[in-house]
């Protein structure tokens, strides 16, 4: 039985900047990882994907990987 130790599970990261997104994951004690980008017109700006997917089990330091929108050009 593990006492006073929490789970930790990777935050929804939709629709930050990648800067915010570091951030929130910090707090949780992850990383943001790769981030890739690209220009799509009809998506949100900001995180678009994340690998982990949002409300996956992870463990101290992992890194989450993220694809931005940067918008129309």
């Amino acid at each position: 039985m593990m006492v006073g130790r929490r789970e930790l599970r990777v935050p929804e990261l939709a629709g930050l900047a990648p800067r915010a997104a570091a951030l929130k994951l910090s707090r949780e004690s992850l990383e943001l990882g790769a981030a890739s980008w690209l220009r799509e017109p009809g998506l949100p700006s900001g995180i678009v994907a994340q690998d982990p997917e949002p409300e996956t089990p992870a463990g101290k330091g992992e890194a989450v990987r993220v694809l931005t929108n940067r918008g129309a050009p």
